[in-house]
């Protein structure tokens, strides 16, 4: 029985974690392309935009980018190492 509760923690642990992965660089991915849209202004027809992005929308992406890029290294790493 010990084997099976054991099982069970490390599958919930490992499908969890997926999720977080799976689903959370892509969710920060777009979260960094939506601060680039952060008070800019789009033309009249909607197919452009009128100002470049701001300084704090350029912030904000530069670090969703950043962390969606470092779990990428993180997890090649962690294939790498084999562990």
């Amino acid at each position: 029985m010990d084997l099976l509760l054991e099982t069970l923690d490390a599958v919930w642990r490992v499908t969890l974690g997926g999720l977080v992965v799976g689903v959370g660089a892509p969710v920060l991915f777009a979260a960094g392309m939506a601060a680039l849209g952060l008070g800019r202004e789009v033309s009249d027809d909607g197919a452009s935009w009128t100002t470049p992005p701001t300084v704090p929308g350029r912030l904000l992406a530069g670090l969703c980018f950043a962390l969606v890029a470092a779990l990428v290294v993180g997890g090649v790493a962690l294939i790498a190492v084999g562990d």
